[in-house]
């Protein structure tokens, strides 16, 4: 019974020590705000880039349909329309990266922008 109260004492003495002794870590005042405003953010970038995906999986979803509605229907126009479109293939895809790249700084950029601000 004296070991175990042996123990005891040491272990009141530590906590005694480490409740009197300045702590070894020292932590910001604005530590929390700070924390609490880059989660913020990033849950603002995940629901903004989450958003966009699904804008841009429909947008691709109906241009898919309309395509392979067109394709079925106008079998016989299909070998010109495809042979214009592999000509015009740089155009075509320069067209479509600026068009994404607009709809992308509108639709994340300035959301987020605008949200962070109102924060």
């Amino acid at each position: 019974m004296n070991r175990e109260q042996e123990k005891i004492d040491d272990l009141d003495r530590l906590i005694e020590d480490a409740l009197h002794s300045e702590p070894s870590v020292k932590i910001p005042d604005n530590f929390t705000d700070r924390f609490i405003s880059r989660v913020q953010q990033r849950v603002l970038w995940r629901e903004v880039i989450s958003e966009f995906s699904v804008k841009i999986a429909v947008v691709a979803a109906s241009l898919l349909v309309f395509a392979a509605i067109f394709y079925f229907v106008a079998v016989e126009d299909s070998g010109r329309i495809i042979s214009f479109l592999s000509e015009r293939w740089m155009a075509i895809t320069s067209i479509s990266i600026v068009l994404v790249f607009t709809f992308f700084a509108d639709q994340v950029f300035l959301r987020y922008f605008l949200k962070k601000r109102q924060e």
